[in-house]
């Protein structure tokens, strides 16, 4: 328990905040359309990519943990999260467009 709080409390809120979006894509792959567990997928590699980018050493699965365990706690609006995290993949994709191509779909919500 004293670790869990030690590392909540070690959340950069740049860490945390690509954690939960990985916890949700996670979930969408478990549970989402064959769509979404594609897309979910991509997201998930670039959070990931995200976290071990900022902090090499990252222990990613540590990381996951506790911010599973704040956003319980703190009641984490799912939706919300989701918008979020799809439009930060959604625009990561478009700035990997040459100028003039058609932007990527909008995610599905799960």
């Amino acid at each position: 328990m004293i670790i869990a709080i030690l590392a909540a409390a070690a959340l950069s809120p740049p860490v945390a905040a690509d954690a939960r979006c990985i916890a949700l894509m996670n979930f969408m792959i478990a549970k989402g359309t064959p769509e979404q567990k594609t897309a979910a997928r991509a997201g998930t590699i670039y959070f990931v990519g995200k976290l071990k980018g900022r902090q090499p050493g990252i222990d990613v699965a540590a990381v996951l943990r506790t911010a599973a365990e704040d956003a319980t706690r703190s009641k984490m609006n799912a939706q919300a999260e989701v918008k979020r995290c799809g439009q930060e993949v959604s625009a990561a994709a478009d700035s990997l467009r040459p100028a003039g191509a058609p932007a990527a779909a909008t995610p599905r919500k799960p």
